[in-house]
């Protein structure tokens, strides 16, 4: 299991004499820094390091379970004097699948089969408000733009899938996604 570890040092009091800074930096900053640099080769922190400009460490440590995240991040001669940020992680793959699930009980409590709908180009620019005459670059469907330069692109109509994240929560299809996907071709014979 991976954690994110913050790590901010808590500054309090009056300013530090030359010799109170000395003394800090020898007893505190360098043991962190070298105790870090010896988990890192242990492989307890997998990434991270000190922050710029601040006495500040941030980190991912993998551990098996929380108690042994916190022995390690204890273990650091700043912890008692840093506030301290220990943040469970969740692989990206383990978050997608409950997402997932979450949406598939969502729909099922709501009734709502979303499949994908079908959808002919030309009525999905006319449900995004462009006219025939407005059509983006070319014509559609055979239709000449009124761009001469334009002759030579034309764009197939075709249908579509429309995934269910295009259709708003009225039941309407966001048109204005789709477009991107609208992609002129030299003519209507390659389909």
């Amino acid at each position: 299991m991976l954690f994110l570890v913050e790590l901010d040092h808590v500054k309090s009091g009056p300013m530090l004499t030359p010799e109170a800074g000395r003394t800090f930096i020898e007893q505190i900053i360098l043991p962190t820094l070298a105790r870090a640099e010896g988990l890192m080769a242990e492989k307890k922190i997998v990434a991270g390091g000190p922050v710029l400009g601040r006495i500040a460490l941030r980190f991912i440590v993998e551990a098996a379970v929380p108690q042994e995240a916190d022995r390690i991040v204890s273990s650091l001669p700043l912890w008692p004097l840093a506030e301290t940020r220990v943040t469970p992680l969740v692989a990206f793959s383990e978050r997608r699948s409950s997402v997932e699930a979450l949406l598939e009980n969502l729909n099922r409590a709501s009734g709502v089969a979303r499949k994908p709908r079908r959808l002919r180009i030309d009525n999905t620019l006319r449900l995004a408000g462009y006219s025939r005459r407005s059509w983006p670059a070319a014509s559609l469907a055979g239709i000449r733009s009124p761009n001469p330069a334009n002759e030579k692109k034309t764009m197939a109509v075709r249908e579509v899938a429309i995934p269910p994240f295009m259709i708003l929560p009225n039941g309407k299809i966001d048109a204005r996604a789709l477009l991107p996907r609208i992609v002129p071709c030299p003519s209507l014979s390659h389909f």
